[in-house]
């Protein structure tokens, strides 16, 4: 019958419940539990390591498995550096402290292309860069060292040159439904470029990798501006790469890419934008909808040069057919001649809401670092109140505000930027807490054990049928001959 006593931890309230197995060996039942962010606030920042005039962009990550560290890697005078964030506090009382910065990667010519946290190994990071003298793109696992500090592999080839040298636009995504996977895009070539992707998959330290895959062949005079690729976390092998298409009077547009193994197709591109310029577009897969994603892009402009503000839309995937519809775009608000970087994150925890981070200028709010949270609702979006978090000199162009959340913590952000207006340049993190009420299960994919044959009091022991068994008691009034499930 596959039934095994178990004693339970916490009460299980009645027969057919599923149950989890604890690290103990006793039994939970398997349930939801809610927590309630009751306000939006930013507190923690922190001035960290500060650097010369040739500190370029940066990226941050929080570890899989741990509330209060998060990884930050940047670009200073060709050397790229790694250092760990340190979240401590809660309220506005929180705060953010560096360790020490340590050279990670010190050859000649060194861009950072991508950056995520495995999020399915605690401590373990990936990092994609380019090595402009040779025209490289490579990647390595970075982990901690001790409790602050940070260490680098071995580092690989994926792909041996960049002909033509086109390659800031370029990005890495981890597959959280497939262990040890990652995805990588390029764009290549002068003049007209394509757009490439390729699979990666890590077993310890070493990365093994699919064939390069064209997903965007451009007619001669096109150039693809700025590709970002986007994972979803509940289809395996679904990725959406958003991107300008500027044969298309830089319409702004998307497909589908779909993965089986590392084998890499793709379905038609879906204009998202067709109304002045797509800029700096981004975009981030709703944790709690499968297929729906929300995209945000700036350079729309109503009226010339000087009207241009954030806009978004939400994008629906048929996985089957790689096709995608967009829901009608809702803007952020005129934001000043010149709309910069952004990014944006899903909060989870059955919210549909998501935190945005971007960058304006040459307005009322000039060079500012702006937060705006958004709600998604039967497949439209909603935007609050914009916040001014920052309003300095504080962004290059080949810099953005990165944005992490944090998954053992819902509700919870960190962002890292640089401030380009103190000399020398500061790099600065802090924490934003968004408002909302997120749900969490103590269900994983791993520690479903089975269902109770009846109710068991906490404390007390219990037949528990488990995952493939069938029930030696407990069962009456069945048909012979016919199936149950």
């Amino acid at each position: 019958g596959k039934q095994v006593s178990f004693t339970a931890s916490g009460a299980i309230s009645a027969a057919g419940k599923p149950v989890i197995l604890n690290s103990a060996g006793t039994v939970t039942q398997a349930a939801l539990s809610s927590t309630t962010v009751t306000q939006d606030w930013q507190a923690g920042t922190a001035a960290g390591v500060n650097d010369d005039k040739n500190t370029t962009g940066g990226s941050i990550a929080w570890d899989s498995a741990d509330t209060n560290k998060a990884m930050i890697v940047y670009e200073r005078s060709n050397t790229i550096y790694g250092m760990v964030a340190t979240v401590t506090g809660s309220g506005t009382s929180t705060s953010v402290s560096f360790g020490t910065r340590v050279a990670l990667i010190s050859t000649s010519g060194n861009l950072i292309l991508g950056f995520v946290a495995d999020p399915n190994v605690a401590g373990q990071f990936i990092i994609f860069y380019s090595v402009t003298t040779t025209t490289e793109q490579k990647v390595a696992v970075i982990t901690f060292s001790g409790a602050t500090s940070a260490a680098i592999g071995t580092t690989q080839q994926a792909w041996a040159n960049g002909v033509g040298g086109e390659n800031f636009y370029n990005n890495l995504v981890a597959d959280p439904n497939v262990s040890g996977q990652f995805v990588a895009i390029r764009r290549l070539g002068s003049g007209a470029k394509t757009g490439h992707v390729k699979a990666m998959n890590l077993s310890g330290d070493t990365f093994t990798f699919g064939s390069d895959y064209v997903w965007q062949t451009p007619a001669s005079a096109t150039e693809i501006g700025g590709p970002q690729i986007l994972a979803s976390p509940k289809d395996a092998g679904i990725f959406v790469v958003v991107y300008a298409d500027n044969a298309a009077d830089t319409y702004g547009k998307a497909r589908v890419i779909s993965l089986v193994g590392t084998v890499a197709s793709t379905g038609a591109a879906t204009t998202f934008q067709s109304n002045g310029q797509s800029l700096a577009q981004t975009g981030a897969f709703n944790k709690d909808v499968s297929g729906q994603f929300l995209c945000m892009w700036g350079g729309y402009y109503t009226s010339g040069n000087t009207n241009k503000q954030w806009q978004s839309s939400v994008g629906t995937v048929n996985t089957s057919a790689k096709t995608i519809t967009f829901s009608s775009v809702v803007g952020l608000g005129n934001d000043g001649e010149n709309v910069l970087n952004g990014s944006v994150v899903s909060m989870g925890g059955l919210s549909n809401i998501f935190l945005a981070n971007y960058m304006v200028s040459n307005k009322t709010d000039a060079s500012a670092l702006c937060q705006q949270v958004a709600t998604i609702a039967s497949g439209s979006v909603t935007w609050g109140t914009r916040n001014v978090y920052y309003s300095d000199e504080l962004v290059g162009s080949g810099s953005s505000p990165d944005l992490a959340t944090n998954e053992h913590n819902l509700g919870r952000t960190i962002t890292f930027f640089t401030d380009y207006l103190e000399i020398p340049y500061a790099n600065n993190a802090f924490v934003t807490d968004v408002a909302g009420t997120y749900s969490s299960s103590n269900l994983t994919a791993t520690n479903f054990i089975g269902v109770s044959d009846a109710a068991i009091s906490s404390g007390a022991s219990g037949d528990i049928t488990v995952k493939g068994g069938i029930a030696a008691s407990g069962l009456s009034s069945l048909t012979p001959a016919a199936d149950y499930y």
